[in-house]
């Protein structure tokens, strides 16, 4: 559902349509993930600033939200949540009360 669901979105520029696409490969049937940032730029060819600012440009337009947590051992780790029914027609502020978070 995620795969098909960040597909859909064409009017997105490239590094955000393959960081989009590597979330959503990650995501399970909830539209959650965790993939390191790594991982994201080895599946989207970005390196991880790249990589950091389109998590940040997709937050902003309303497709998903990324909640940042620290492990015991003080590693920090990224959970993003897909807001995978979206209106991109929409303006970006109008996409996080619009759209539907599977839960």
């Amino acid at each position: 559902m995620a795969m098909t669901w960040a597909w859909g979105l064409t009017d997105l520029d490239q590094s955000q349509t393959l960081v989009l696409l590597a979330l959503a490969d990650a995501a399970n049937d909830e539209g959650v993930c965790w993939p390191s940032q790594a991982e994201i730029g080895r599946k989207a060819r970005l390196k991880d600033r790249a990589v950091r600012q389109q998590d940040s440009s997709l937050e902003e337009a309303g497709l998903l939200s990324v909640s940042r947590r620290a492990t015991p051992q003080g590693r920090r780790t990224n959970v993003y949540c897909l807001y995978i029914s979206c209106d991109f027609s929409l303006q970006p502020e109008q996409h996080a009360r619009n759209a539907r978070w599977v839960e």
